[in-house]
């Protein structure tokens, strides 16, 4: 009796499952049809949003078909949206951004060559920036922000989604963006200061630490951000009368990521620093090396 009742339910679940995913696929073509013909913004955005929920490949590709199109893009969006910050398309990208697999990669790639949706600056950033919420990023993710850091008008923005991404692959991109003599009128020190600085202890960002470090960086304003950012917190200086964030402290590395912390302070402790930065290595050395020992104890 008990099997019958589990085969029953289990049916039940199962075509509950399959009408779902029929009523999904059922919304998405209805929701074409309102991209392809409506001018009204905001049921474009709705039926936009009704796509990309269903999950449905081939309607979220034809989507992705009508943003690369000028008549869609003028019909869904006003200039005033662009101005005012409140474009529905860029809201449509972040939402295909985080699709699962490589849907959300594959989508943004796809537009961020398409010179139609990239001739709006304000589209353009969006897809820099919404480039850090795809799900495990490839390197041709790496490799598109590497190629838009070179240019000017990007630089910052592709900056911040390689931080935010920190993959090896990212933090090997950034180390050449960051020994590249042509982009230092960008400002690098806040690229340690408001961006590495929140995943500072993360394994692939801290072999970037070490590296930059043993690369005897020329420019003594980056070297002191390099340093500073890693074992110091300054928010009175960085940050100023902004919102002072929380970063994370030594306590929050692991064991491994500590260890080569401390080897970074000794290559640090040779370079040419000012006093402040100097003190902040050598009370993160002992701080470190106090962990260690406690850890050592507990295990």
């Amino acid at each position: 009796m008990n099997s019958q009742r589990v085969l029953f339910f289990s049916g039940v679940c199962f075509l509950g499952l399959v009408c779902s995913v029929f009523a999904q696929k059922g919304d998405a073509t209805k929701s074409l049809g309102v991209l392809k013909e409506s001018s009204n913004r905001d049921d474009l955005l709705r039926a936009g949003l009704t796509v990309i929920g269903s999950k449905d490949q081939s309607a979220i590709s034809e989507l992705v078909k009508l943003l690369k199109d000028s008549g869609f893009l003028a019909r869904i969006d006003s200039e005033k949206d662009y101005l005012d910050s409140k474009a529905r398309a860029v809201y449509l990208v972040r939402k295909i951004a985080v699709l699962p697999a490589t849907q959300g990669e594959e989508a943004l790639l796809d537009l961020e060559k398409d010179k139609v949706f990239t001739d709006n600056e304000y589209r353009l950033s969006e897809i820099i920036d919404a480039s850090a919420l795809v799900d495990k990023p490839s390197g041709k993710v790496v490799e598109m922000l590497r190629r838009r850091a070179d240019s000017s008008a990007n630089t910052i923005m592709a900056v911040r989604s390689l931080c935010r991404i920190h993959t090896s692959e990212a933090c090997d991109a950034l180390q050449k963006l960051v020994l590249d003599p042509k982009l230092d009128s960008f400002g690098k020190e806040a690229w340690f200061t408001h961006f590495l600085i929140f995943v500072r202890y993360d394994p692939a960002v801290v072999k970037l630490y070490q590296s930059l470090t043993d690369s005897k960086i020329a420019r003594a304003e980056l070297r002191e951000a390099i340093v500073a950012s890693l074992f110091d917190y300054r928010p009175e200086v960085w940050y100023r009368d902004l919102e002072r964030p929380k970063v994370p402290q030594f306590m929050d590395a692991s064991t491994d990521v500590l260890k080569v912390l401390l080897q970074i302070t000794e290559s640090a402790g040779k370079l040419e620093l000012e006093p402040r930065t100097k003190t902040a290595v050598l009370k993160a050395r002992k701080e470190i090396e106090v962990l260690l020992k406690e850890r050592q104890k507990k295990s």
